[in-house]
């Protein structure tokens, strides 16, 4: 019948063509792409989620290790307050880093104080104390093996006063061929001293040979009763005169000769036997004596001690 639709056909123009073309050329390079951005952003939540676990596993054994140096720390501070001797860590320079109680009490001095101040501004001996500390630090080799410090030394507390101590010490935390400090341990010695004094005086004061001690300069530090019986001398007038005192003219030039090469080189030849002489008396007689000279060291200095005995007897008896 005419006007029946009977049909519709497509017929594709030149844009709808064109559009269907780019289409199936750009579909696979945009699956591709997102396909590609899926991955990659499953693979960076992956990682990241790992980062954030490895962060949180070391958090936590960061916070571990803190809770268990504080714990070593705190064990560490007890120790140190509950020793009967001094503590101190001082750094490679020679400052103090740490002390604790038993040192405070010893020099007098609070924590506060001491801190950031020189090692050796506690020791009468300072130099002395530099030349040991050095010493003691070049003797690390960096193989594991430490110089070693072993010394008695006069420690100064605020007031002045002076307490005899034994210090000793090692190197601390040595990482290759360096160190980063030194530990030293001070123990007050002055009970020991004072009780080694007294049977030191006991045994020598109770023999009839004449027992003396010279230092370094020939000064008397030391005059037992039995050189007052040889000489006449009481301690206390020849206390700080020169052994010269007691020492004919003839021979004072040689002695004092030998005692200045001893000090200065560390010659011994004088030293160890007895030797046969004339003693001076006090009212200027001589006195036929055997001396047996002894050298020992204290605080690095030289010091002589020499065992006299009267001889005049013997001396008689041989003239006769």
């Amino acid at each position: 019948k005419v006007g029946e639709l009977l049909g519709i056909v497509s017929i594709p123009t030149p844009i709808e063509g064109i559009d269907r073309k780019i289409l199936a050329a750009f579909l696979p390079k945009a699956l591709f792409l997102l396909i590609s951005g899926l991955l990659s952003a499953l693979l960076i939540n992956h990682f990241l989620q790992r980062f954030l676990n490895q962060r949180e596993v070391a958090e936590a054994e960061l916070q571990q290790t803190q809770k268990q140096l504080e714990k070593e720390n705190q064990h560490t501070q007890a120790i140190m307050a509950s020793m009967n001797e001094g503590v101190v860590v001082i750094n490679p320079e020679g400052t103090i880093q740490q002390v604790n109680p038993k040192l405070e009490q010893l020099t007098g001095r609070t924590e506060a104080a001491l801190l950031h101040q020189p090692i050796d501004s506690l020791f009468v001996e300072a130099e002395l104390f530099q030349t040991q500390l050095l010493s003691m630090q070049g003797g690390h080799d960096g193989k594991g093996k430490t110089g070693r410090l072993s010394s008695d030394l006069s420690l100064l507390n605020q007031s002045g006063e002076v307490t005899p101590v034994h210090l000793s010490g090692s190197l601390l935390q040595q990482t290759g061929h360096s160190f980063e400090g030194t530990v030293l341990i001070v123990h007050d010695i002055s009970t020991r001293l004072r009780d080694s004094e007294e049977r030191f005086r006991a045994i020598t004061q109770s023999t009839n040979e004449g027992i003396i001690s010279i230092d370094s300069q020939g000064g008397v530090i030391f005059w037992n009763r039995g050189a007052e019986r040889i000489f006449g001398y009481a301690f206390d007038e020849i206390r700080g005169m020169g052994l010269t005192t007691i020492i004919p003219e003839r021979y004072r030039a040689a002695h004092n000769h030998a005692i200045q090469r001893i000090v200065a080189r560390g010659e011994e030849r004088i030293t160890g036997s007895a030797v046969d002489m004339e003693g001076l008396h006090k009212e200027g007689h001589e006195i036929p004596i055997s001396l047996s000279l002894s050298r020992w060291s204290k605080n690095g200095e030289i010091h002589f001690s020499g065992v006299i005995s009267d001889i005049s007897k013997r001396r008689a008896e041989e003239l006769a």
